[in-house]
């Protein structure tokens, strides 16, 4: 069973547009239909839910530092590989 906030990091994925919607379902064990209607429903309930104007400032200076925070990620993860080849 997956929590709303797997399927909130799972749509992220899909926002992020680094793969297509087949290929991240097939990843995560889930067919693209699921992941669509997970996209939707969180869609629906941000129309459903105002949010201030500060919350919408604080949620975009979110977005953006786990944005920034996937890519150094992705970069310790590549300078890992790097390293781990080139040891001895």
């Amino acid at each position: 069973m997956w929590t709303d906030e797997a399927k909130r990091e799972a749509v992220a994925l899909l926002e992020r547009g680094d793969a297509s919607v087949d290929l991240i379902a097939a990843e995560l064990g889930v067919t693209s239909k699921t992941l669509r209607d997970w996209k939707a429903q969180f869609e629906q309930e941000e129309r459903d839910t105002p949010m201030t104007a500060e919350e919408r400032r604080q949620l975009a200076r979110l977005r953006k530092e786990n944005e920034r925070l996937r890519m150094e990620c992705e970069i310790l993860k590549k300078a890992a590989t790097f390293f781990a080849r080139h040891r001895s």
